[in-house]
């Protein structure tokens, strides 16, 4: 697997309803397993992993997986469930798939428009 970084965030499961801190894989910045929550600013930093994405964006959404299924109801899609938003250049919101949807894996990234939501991107889960 290669290297990515992650964003912690408190939601509740999508399918279940029990709030849990998930653990997403992030693949956008400076690549080298750094953790972030909402609010914090992405490293950028040369010589710290592989960089992926442009830091000069005002908004980007990324896709994410989360490292675990749901401990409540072992939910686990097979591609990525949560969008992760980048806005001038910290993460600012994580947006769910509601159940039965994820988001697109590819492209690792995505510029959004000031009024544009990740949210319109997901698709159905087959």
């Amino acid at each position: 697997m290669g290297m990515y970084n992650i964003v912690s965030v408190l939601v509740p499961c999508c399918t279940c309803g029990v709030e849990v801190e998930r653990r997403l894989q992030l693949h956008y910045g400076a690549k080298g397993l750094h953790e972030y929550r909402i609010g914090d600013r992405l490293d950028w930093g040369r010589g710290r992993g592989r960089i992926v994405g442009n830091p000069s964006l005002p908004r980007v959404w990324c896709p994410c997986y989360a490292e675990d299924a749901c401990p409540g109801c072992g939910y686990d899609p097979t591609a990525p469930g949560f969008a992760v938003v980048i806005a001038a250049g910290a993460v600012s919101e994580v947006v769910q798939a509601a159940a039965g949807r994820v988001f697109p894996d590819f492209p690792d990234w995505t510029e959004l428009g000031p009024a544009d939501s990740p949210a319109t991107t997901a698709a159905s889960d087959d």
